[in-house]
């Protein structure tokens, strides 16, 4: 085979020779794809093998599926939902036989927010990402139920694939003094020997100052001497590993990260920011976009895990034969492509399971051509000492294949960590190693060389940076070239000072910040900018901008730009102004969504390089026609209990359903409609009457009062329903069958006046055993609602209810979104009033309260008046002439308005 590495040194010396200002393989051009606002490249979907087998060695404890794009999964419990319409009912028969709690979304972060990330980092790299909300996981207990799992699931045509996960594994001086081993570092040394971080020290930006690198594995000692680390780094809390878990990880940040203080060691990039993300805390992928938060374009994540790969059927072996890396797993290599186009450099460690990533047992995914995750990726060479074969040469444990980039020493690493050079007496915070190996040594001397790099790369070009393509392509063309079996091919090793030498001028223009997300009311006018910046020294650039959609039920007339062209001078900036202009009319309130399309060029060239700018605009409500109040500043929001068990209706059983599903009817099903017997003023619209949602929400439109048949989170504003009036929206269940409880009650009062529903101490679905949640929304002809809180149970629920009202378009009153504000959570005992601001004017006459204006009202006056007959309900309905006085008067109005066409009985206010 040739040996694409020396190739790629010979055209470096001529570069130098020819004295050109940068001379590169075509490879380290960066890739202009176009990043059209209407095509997307092409994302390939994984390849489904027709039938696996699954060893008994291979220690599964899950099962991870995606389904085919444009799905829009939701998960309700056990059950899948396509939200646009896909038949889900193959893999909702496979995974009937599982319980609630054995089906997972595989990230957890809200759908909302997942969909936004994608169409964000989709908008930036003009590629078609996957939908991480069309992944779930599922328990297993054994590898033959994974077996089994697997391969129906694979049959069907919604799955795009299904697959088991393995168990992953990580491929100042205090008393007593520590010495200093940095000499022991050759790693750290002049090319070939080492990557040159001596130099890098010798150059601004070399030590790492201004980028940030996130290491994602297992553990970490925090507090060891060498590092300058906090438990406040690592997301998600402290995870439980064991000794030579945490060794592992301060091994690799020793390499990365220790200070260059005259004891222990020190960092090849002692100066970065650093960050902890642990697989002991999440799975890989959702750690991986937990990381993509936290960074910037040019920052770094280094990933330092392996796990048994199909060579041995997935066995777990302590000499990790067979082991590949982390990106073999499509959920993973999603997950590594959100971070590069995001514009993170993800360096990957290759894998100790001595396999040719190009043997056919791969099936290509290892072939960039067809699935290019843009990670580096790192495999193990021999070091300088000559003790593990000729320097540079392939270890026999490191992976190696035309995938594998670059190598790193991946023997004799002296660093932090394990204890076998300098303990400290046992402290585990001295620990230090002379042997720490692997692919592992080797990705963290590559990330930490990248690191270096790019802070070298920033501060010479004023805060550009280095996408992963070209650095990997610049390491590749500038590195000590690999040695020995070149057929196994693991690349050359990094040579800063060489690559220094010829970093590509900056040509790009960037535009800062990169999405815009923010909120304003209906019928307002936001004045927004972005920077257009010309990251080229010698070049300038003229661009055009246009308003477009995102996505065809979106439009983007609300995006108006004020200079939509321009020049933008060399290494200069321009301002790009425009307007978002809110309207949304008779839209359900929500998200509006679009962007701007910027094309450019050289100036006085075609435009053909472009950026999209994702805008989201989240309209709010102003509607002041409710205002929440709470007992003692408002005497009517006083609690006073009303029990209609024994007065009301029961909203039978059989009666309530689910246009959604057949099952679980009294878990999320609707009741209704339900006459009012009186208009009811909500917001601009009166209604008279009304549904009733299992989940503790009722509507005056909603058939079904629920999310697509099932339970979800509510937001007020932008519920999903036309009308909502939500006491107490939870995942409650009154199905005994499902372990349910309670019933809902619904009252109309004699009086024509008041409406009220009564939960009835309704079970909660997650905890069976709490039956005691009891609550009533009182409805008032004057427009007033009341919440009554007689029970919010014994589990907590009141801390994650969602409490308000809303209507369609800006008219929304919350009061608490999911426990949110803290102080607004409510109690036993406990009222809310939704005082309606606007005045409702009633029409006098109706003495009799049955619904008409007649004569029967003139005798009712007449009979109460002369005869003693009843009191009318409403006195001021008796005052039909508004004097003030219920008397014969009224009666005679009343007779002239019915039979002699005299005016209308007076209007009152209620």
């Amino acid at each position: 085979m040739t040996n694409p590495s020396g190739k790629r040194r010979f055209v470096f010396i001529i570069c130098l020779f020819l004295m050109s200002s940068i001379c590169l393989p075509s490879q380290v051009k960066k890739d202009k794809t176009t990043k059209s606002a209407h095509t997307l490249k092409f994302r390939q979907p994984a390849s489904k093998p027709d039938k696996i087998t699954i060893d008994l060695s291979f220690n599964v404890n899950r099962v991870i599926v995606k389904l085919v794009k444009d799905t829009k999964l939701r998960l309700f419990r056990n059950v899948l939902v396509s939200l646009s319409g896909r038949n889900l009912s193959g893999i909702n028969e496979v995974l009937s036989v599982k319980s609630n709690t054995e089906i997972a979304r595989l990230v957890s972060k809200p759908v909302d927010i997942l969909d936004k990330q994608k169409q964000i980092l989709e908008s930036k790299s003009g590629h078609e990402l996957a939908d991480f909300n069309n992944y779930i996981a599922i328990t297993v207990s054994s590898s033959g139920e994974a077996e089994n799992l697997i391969n129906q699931l694979n049959k069907l045509p919604e799955v795009e694939i299904a697959y088991a996960q393995p168990h992953f594994e990580p491929a100042g001086d205090i008393d007593p003094p520590t010495p200093d081993y940095s000499g022991d570092q050759d790693y750290l040394r002049p090319a070939p020997d080492g990557v040159d971080a001596d130099y890098a020290q010798t150059i601004s930006g070399g030590d790492g100052s201004g980028v940030k690198l996130f290491d994602i594995e297992g553990d970490w000692v925090v507090d060891h001497e060498d590092l300058d680390l906090s438990p406040d780094l690592i997301l998600g809390g402290d995870p439980p590993g064991d000794f030579l878990t945490r060794n592992h990880g301060t091994a690799v940040l020793g390499i990365i990260k220790s200070g260059v203080d005259g004891f222990g060691v020190s960092g090849i990039s002692s100066a970065v920011e650093v960050g902890m993300v642990s697989y002991l805390t999440y799975n890989i992928s959702e750690a991986i976009l937990l990381a993509i938060e936290q960074l910037d374009a040019g920052d770094i994540i280094l990933i330092e895990i392996n796990a048994p790969g199909p060579r041995y059927n997935f066995a777990v072996r302590t000499d990790q034969r067979g082991y590949v890396c982390v990106e073999y797993w499509q959920d993973i290599f999603d997950a590594i492509q959100y971070a590069w186009a995001k514009g993170i450099i993800v360096v990957e460690a290759a894998g100790n399971g001595a396999e040719n990533l190009d043997d056919a047992l791969y099936e290509n995914l290892f072939d960039t051509t067809g699935r290019n995750s843009h990670a580096i990726m790192v495999g193990a060479g021999a070091p300088p000492s000559g003790n593990f074969g000729t320097d540079r040469s392939w270890l026999d444990f490191s992976n190696y294949g035309e995938r594998v980039n670059v190598q790193g020493h991946g023997r004799e690493v002296v660093t932090t960590g394990y204890g076998d050079l300098f303990n400290g007496g046992g402290d585990e915070r001295q620990n230090y190693t002379g042997d720490f190996n692997g692919t592992s040594s080797a990705a963290a001397i590559v990330a930490g060389t990248v690191v270096s790099l790019q802070g070298i790369y920033k501060n010479k070009f004023s805060g550009a940076t280095l996408d992963a393509d070209r650095m990997r392509d610049v390491l590749i063309a500038t590195g000590s070239p690999q040695q020995g079996i070149t057929t196994r091919h693991i690349g050359p090793r990094p040579d800063i000072q060489a690559a220094d030498t010829v970093l590509p001028l900056p040509y790009d223009l960037t535009v800062n910040p990169y999405y815009i997300d923010t909120a304003a009311t209906d019928q307002t006018v936001l004045n927004m900018s972005v920077l257009l910046e010309n990251l080229s020294v010698d070049q300038e650039i003229d661009f055009t901008a246009s308003a477009q959609p995102m996505g065809e039920d979106n439009t983007a007339d609300w995006i108006t730009i004020q200079n939509s062209s321009g020049t933008v001078l060399a290494e200069g900036s321009v301002s790009l102004d425009f307007d978002l202009s809110p309207d949304i009319g008779d839209q359900t309130l929500g998200m509006l969504k679009g962007q701007i399309l910027i094309q450019f060029g050289p100036s006085g060239e075609a435009h053909d390089d472009e950026i999209l700018l994702p805008i989201f605009l989240e309209v709010l409500c102003e509607d002041t026609s409710y205002v929440p109040a709470t007992y003692p500043d408002n005497t009517d929001a006083e609690y006073n209990w009303i029990n209609i068990e024994a007065i009301g209706y029961i909203a039978p059983s059989h009666l309530w359903y689910n246009n959604y599903t057949s099952v679980d009817i009294l878990d999320d099903g609707s009741f209704g409609p339900v006459a009012l017997e009186f208009d009811f003023p909500f917001y601009d619209t009166a209604y008279g009457e009304i549904y009733f949602g299992a989940n503790g929400a009722v509507s005056f439109t909603d058939v079904d009062v629920s999310f697509e048949g099932f339970f979800d989170d509510l937001d007020i504003p932008g519920a999903p329903f036309e009308t909502v009036i939500s006491p107490f929206w939870n995942d409650l269940n009154m199905d005994p069958g499902i372990g349910g409880h309670g019933r809902v009650y619904y009252y109309r009062s004699p009086e024509r006046d008041t409406f009220i529903v009564q939960y009835n101490k309704i079970g909660n679905f997650n905890s069976p055993d709490d039956t005691l949640t009891t609550f009533q929304v009182i409805l008032s002809k004057n427009g007033n609602i009341k919440f009554q809180y007689k029970s919010v149970g014994t589990t907590g629920l009141e801390q994650t209810a969602t409490i308000g009202i809303a209507a369609r378009g800006c008219s929304a009153t919350p009061y608490v979104i999911r426990g949110l504000p803290a102080e607004n959570i409510i109690g036993d005992g406990t009222a809310i009033l939704f005082d309606y601001t606007h005045t409702i004017w009633e029409l006098s006459g109706d003495a009799n309260n049955d619904g008409d204006v007649n004569v029967g009202d003139a005798v009712f006056i007449i009979n109460w008046v002369f005869k003693g007959g009843p009191n009318p309900v409403h006195p001021k309905e008796a005052d039909a002439n508004c004097d003030g006085n219920g008397n014969i008067g009224d009666a005679v109005y009343m007779i002239n308005h019915i039979f002699k066409g005299g005016p209308e009985p007076c209007l009152y206010a209620l």
